[in-house]
C-alpha cells in the first residue's frame, strides 16, 4: 500500500519498435502510479491479472483519447447472458463483437461437467463393489443358515417368504448404508473447506491449487434431485445384490437342507 509502480501499455512499445525501425531511438516512458488498495474477489485469474484504475488514466495510458476498449455488462440473473446478449447484437448491429461469460470460460466450465460427469461413474461402480459385497455376504449366510431355512421349509414356509427374509436384510443393510452415507456425505460437503485447510496446514500439501482450479475455496451446492438418484440408485442396487443369494435360498427343498444335519 502506498509504493510506486510504473506501467507500460502494448501500444508505447509498439511505438518503440516502430521508431527503432525508423532509426530513431526514442524510448517511451512508463506511467507513474501509486498503489491504493488491494482487492480480492475470491476468482484466482480476477485477482492475479487485473489492475483496476481510473478511466481517465486508463485512456491516457492507452492514448485513447474519449474511447474505450469495451464494456462489461452485470446481470442479476448469469443464466440471462446469451439471451441479453443476442438481443444486444440485435440493437446495437453487427459492428459490436460480444462474448459472454460462458464463452469466455468455455474450457474450463466443460472441464468441470466431464468432472461432474465422471463422479457418476465413479459413484456407480463403487456402490457396484458394495453390492458384491452384500451379494457375497449373503450368500455366505445362507449356507450357513441353510439347516434353518429347510426346518422353515418344512415347517410350511413359502419360496416368497424365505425369498423375503433375505431380501429384507439386503434391504436393512441399504437403508443403514444410505443413511450413513448420506449423513457423512453432507458433512464432508459442509466443511470440505476447514479439512483443506486442516490438509495444507499439517502436510504442506496443497489439495485444491488456485491456480490450476482458479478458486481459493471448493464450491459445493447440494442439488436435491441429484441427492436422490443417488441415494435411490444406491438402494436399488443393495437389493439387486441380495436377490441372487435370497433367489438360492428360496428355492431349496426342505430335504435336501436337511440331509446332512
Amino acid at each position: 500500500m502506498g509504493d510506486p509502480v510504473a506501467i507500460y501499455a502494448v501500444s508505447q512499445f509498439d511505438r518503440w519498435q516502430q521508431s527503432r525501425e525508423a532509426g530513431s531511438e526514442e524510448v517511451p516512458l512508463a506511467d507513474d502510479f501509486t498503489v491504493n488498495g488491494v482487492f480480492s474477489v475470491g476468482f484466482y485469474d480476477l485477482d492475479a491479472l487485473l489492475v483496476v484504475c481510473s478511466l481517465a488514466n486508463a485512456q491516457d495510458l492507452f492514448a485513447m483519447e474519449n474511447s474505450v476498449h469495451g464494456l462489461i455488462i452485470a446481470l442479476d440473473d448469469p443464466a440471462r447472458a446469451g439471451e441479453v446478449a443476442a438481443e444486444l447484437l440485435a440493437t446495437l448491429g453487427g459492428g459490436y463483437q460480444l462474448t459472454t461469460w460462458y464463452e469466455e470460460h468455455a474450457s474450463f466450465l466443460e472441464s468441470v461437467m466431464v468432472e461432474k460427469n465422471l463422479m457418476y461413474y465413479l459413484l456407480f461402480f463403487i456402490t457396484l463393489v458394495a453390492a458384491f459385497g452384500i451379494c457375497s455376504g449373503l450368500i455366505t449366510f445362507v449356507v450357513q443358515k441353510t439347516r434353518e431355512i429347510g426346518t422353515l421349509k418344512a415347517l410350511g414356509a413359502t419360496s416368497t417368504q424365505i425369498m423375503a427374509i433375505f431380501l429384507g436384510q439386503s434391504l436393512v443393510v441399504g437403508v443403514l448404508g444410505v443413511t450413513a452415507g448420506f449423513g457423512l456425505g453432507v458433512l464432508g460437503v459442509s466443511y470440505r473447506n476447514a479439512f483443506l485447510l486442516f490438509m495444507r496446514r499439517w502436510t504442506g500439501f496443497e489439495l485444491f491449487p488456485a491456480d490450476i482450479y482458479h478458486f481459493y475455496e471448493l464450491p459445493a451446492l447440494i442439488i436435491p434431485g441429484d441427492v436422490l438418484v443417488i441415494a435411490g440408485v444406491s438402494l436399488a442396487m443393495c437389493l439387486l445384490g441380495g436377490l441372487i443369494p435370497a433367489w438360492h435360498a428360496g428355492r431349496l427343498k426342505p430335504v435336501e437342507a436337511l440331509r446332512h444335519e
